[in-house]
């Protein structure tokens, strides 16, 4: 499914008028910690063009395409979906509808056994056109996860979104990696390339071997992979000194809150990071993270063809 695109990054103004717009937004927070208080959170919509019509003297749009968000805090944190949504708004694309299903310190298992009406089951329902799937960040790894459970809810998960739209997209959000020194390495892993190895063969083998092969639903279809946790690596292994982590180096800060959601925009719309809003960063580092977007999701030059994840020669092998 193609999403509707007007104009390009690069042809949306100059870079002080980005710089402006991402200064307004404030839409890069601070992170907050795993273990928070469940909640879940509903990106606001982002409407830039469409029908439009009037509700309360506020201008409401139909969207065009709408985008299902399932994750925890490394989702709810920024939040991930808003910038995302700023991002292809800035680009150009129309009409981009986004919601969010986030519930800090929750698995994809939690989620679908969540029988309430604001659950991601019950949302799936809406036929939606792209799921995004962020499970816990070390369920799908042999050290501390469950791997072979992890794929059987991305399958679950891919089923109900293709019952409610046989056309939806499935995206799997890949994480990252504890940053080096976390306590998680006294225990398991070793490194964090090892616990990043382990996280992007079964982000991987999940989308292109399990849930083809096993679905019952639209079996054969594309799964894709948002490379997020790859670019990280990437990142860190250029400038380790660069803090993508928060405190805790657990989560994100707004700098890896940025790269993440940078990825997740390239792999949703297809399109180059370069030239994306600061929002309120360095433009320097903000370029920086770009590039490395740009390198994992095959976008470092334009309108190169997107690689299979496997054949990215600048990543370690799994």
């Amino acid at each position: 499914m193609l999403l509707p695109l007007v104009l390009g990054c690069s042809m949306r103004g100059s870079s002080a008028d980005a710089e402006a717009r991402s200064t307004a937004s404030g839409a890069v927070h601070a992170a907050g910690n795993d273990s928070a208080q469940r909640h879940s959170a509903s990106a606001p919509e982002r409407s830039p063009s469409g029908p439009a019509a009037s509700q309360g003297g506020r201008t409401e749009r139909e969207p065009g395409v709408r985008l299902l968000f399932v994750g925890n805090s490394f989702t709810l944190q920024g939040p991930v979906p808003d910038l995302v949504a700023e991002f292809a708004e800035h680009c150009g694309f129309v009409n981009v509808k986004v919601d969010v299903r986030a519930v800090s310190g929750q698995s994809l298992a939690w989620h679908r056994a969540d029988t309430s009406p604001e659950g991601a089951p019950a949302r799936l329902r809406e036929g939606w056109d792209v799921v995004v799937l962020q499970d816990y960040s070390t369920r799908p790894t042999e050290a501390l996860g469950d791997p072979d459970e992890f794929k059987e809810d991305v399958t679950w998960f891919y089923e109900r979104a293709k019952e409610a739209n046989p056309s939806a997209r499935v995206v799997l959000y890949e994480t990252w990696a504890r940053r080096v020194g976390h306590p998680i390495y006294e225990v398991a892993f070793g490194s964090p390339a090892q616990m990043q190895a382990q996280l992007r063969r079964n982000y991987l083998d999940a989308a292109e071997r399990y849930v083809p092969r096993f679905a019952s639903v639209a079996p054969g279809d594309r799964v894709e992979v948002a490379p997020v946790g790859d670019a990280w690596e990437l990142q860190l292994g250029r400038n380790p000194d660069l803090r993508l982590h928060a405190p805790d180096d657990y989560h994100a800060s707004a700098l890896g809150q940025y790269l993440s959601a940078a990825v997740l925009f390239s792999t949703l719309f297809d399109h180059s990071a370069s030239g994306l809003p600061s929002m309120g960063i360095s433009p320097r580092v903000a370029r920086s993270l770009q590039a490395s977007a740009d390198a994992v999701t095959g976008h470092a030059a334009p309108a190169t063809p997107l690689p299979r994840p496997t054949d990215r020669p600048d990543l370690p092998a799994a």
